[in-house]
């Protein structure tokens, strides 16, 4: 009785098989027509970029100097974290986005129930406020000032350029440019480093204030060196390079 029902059920599993064939495995994945490669992504750059406005940001330092009857000047004002600046006798002045002319009439606006006749001048005296950053593989990683007119190949210049590491005094990169972004206001935006350090006016676009440079390093191409050593570290893989040498 159990061989009867073993075999019916191996004929049943046979049938079953027949008419639910399995495709055959492609031998390599180019051959599935379900396989597709990730597209390339094309990096256009930015068709326009025009200069922003010098505005007061949260780490600015600024003078202010009241003209009326009386002409003082304050020194090393900062404008805080929420973007008030703290005026003598008028208390926080709210500031931060604004232009200078549009912060010096706010600042007399908060003088005028004191002095009907006041004038304020500001002057920025430190861009503190106005930083970009630059991390990753690069030399110096670290905020950097946005001065007017910083491009991206200028920020990446103070940055101290791409890693390198020197194996028997020979440089090699070990930071990668061809994959580097640049992320403004938490987008990345479509620009090259290569292109914009050849100065290609689409890629070497204006650096904002907030803007982040970030490098990644060239993992596929380095050799760790790791153990009692002179130095722990990564070196740049280069064709030709010899076990002493690393």
């Amino acid at each position: 009785m159990r061989r009867g029902t073993a075999l019916v059920l191996s004929i049943a599993l046979i049938s079953a098989c027949a008419r639910n064939r399995l495709t055959k495995a492609p031998t390599v994945p180019g051959d599935d027509p379900a396989f597709s490669a990730p597209e390339e992504v094309v990096l256009r750059g930015l068709e326009s970029d025009p200069p922003e406005a010098l505005a007061l940001l949260p780490g600015d330092v600024v003078q202010l100097t009241t003209v009326s009857a009386k002409t003082q000047t304050f020194d090393g004002l900062i404008v805080d974290a929420m973007g008030s600046l703290h005026v003598p006798l008028a208390g926080d002045i709210q500031v931060g986005g604004k232009s200078l002319s549009q912060a010096e009439k706010a600042v007399e606006r908060g003088l005028r129930q004191y002095d009907r006749f006041v004038r304020a001048n500001l002057i920025i005296t430190k861009l503190d406020g106005h930083s970009a950053s630059a991390v990753g593989a690069v030399t110096t990683p670290g905020r950097i000032q946005v001065s007017p007119g910083m491009r991206l190949a200028d920020l990446l210049a103070e940055a101290g350029g791409p890693a390198r590491s020197i194996s028997q005094e020979v440089p090699t990169l070990v930071g990668n440019l061809d994959l580097a972004r640049l992320v403004r206001n938490g987008e990345t935006v479509p620009v090259s480093l290569p292109l914009a350090a050849k100065g290609d006016p689409k890629h070497n676009i204006r650096v904002r204030a907030g803007d982040q440079l970030y490098v990644p390093p060239v993992t596929e191409m380095l050799i760790m060196v790791l153990g009692d050593v002179g130095t722990p570290q990564p070196i740049a893989y280069r064709n030709g390079i010899r076990l002493t040498e690393v």
